[in-house]
């Protein structure tokens, strides 16, 4: 059962982390934090309502005054537009997000290549069970669930140091949400880890075996 527990885990956390590294702008519906506007916003120059998603790559911005949503171009750390930090009132983003600190969240698409090379070896693994198939399963995915656990930790920072320098820069007058990203990023990490218990337990499994057919061997 562990011989195909494993890759299956991996599977879904490699697909979760692919998803993770195309989101805002390139997948508006994934994100890291949304930013909401209202019309009864103080910070605000003009009777607007919308949100700001943030992502990986860049943000999306979607006013009630408008049916198209506007997003950056993707680009290593998030550099706001000056026409959005008047809009909320906000003097200079640089202190609240700052692209150099943003940029750290490319780590992400090397999770995801991590995790896509443990899926290989697992699947490999499971069409050819060995010890030293599982182990290198196990040594792919300890290093793939440890880089998640760092980038994870990582998502965590930027969001809640951004949603406090965001907070104070506007008198709490904006109402920030975290983003399902965080979530699929936890979610991540579990699998990875999951699955180095499936492919401990498959060691141990096929050393298992091992014994049982050497000992029938010396019994004939």
């Amino acid at each position: 059962m562990f011989h195909f527990l494993t890759p299956f885990l991996l599977l879904v956390s490699w697909l979760l982390s692919l998803l993770i590294s195309l989101s805002v702008p390139i997948f508006q519906t994934i994100f890291l934090w949304d930013l909401k506007l209202h019309s009864s916003t103080s910070v605000t120059s003009a009777n607007v309502t919308g949100d700001v998603k943030f992502g990986l790559w860049g943000y999306c911005v979607s006013l009630s005054d408008s049916t198209h949503v506007q997003c950056t171009r993707a680009s290593l750390g998030l550099h706001v537009d000056p026409t959005l930090a008047q809009l909320l009132g906000i003097k200079s983003f640089e202190n609240t997000i700052n692209r150099t600190t943003t940029s750290v969240l490319a780590l992400h698409p090397v999770t995801c290549v991590l995790a896509f090379l443990a899926l290989l070896i697992a699947m490999h693994a499971a069409w050819r069970p060995s010890r030293p198939a599982h182990f290198f399963t196990l040594i792919m995915s300890s290093i793939s669930a440890l880089a998640g656990t760092i980038v994870l930790f990582i998502d965590i920072a930027v969001v809640a140091i951004s949603e406090k320098k965001l907070k104070n820069a506007t008198s709490n007058t904006l109402d920030i949400t975290w983003g399902n990203a965080v979530w699929m990023s936890l979610g991540t990490i579990i699998g990875l880890w999951a699955a180095c218990a499936g492919a401990f337990f498959a060691i141990c499994a096929c050393g298992g075996s091992y014994s049982r057919r050497r000992n029938a061997y010396d019994v004939l």
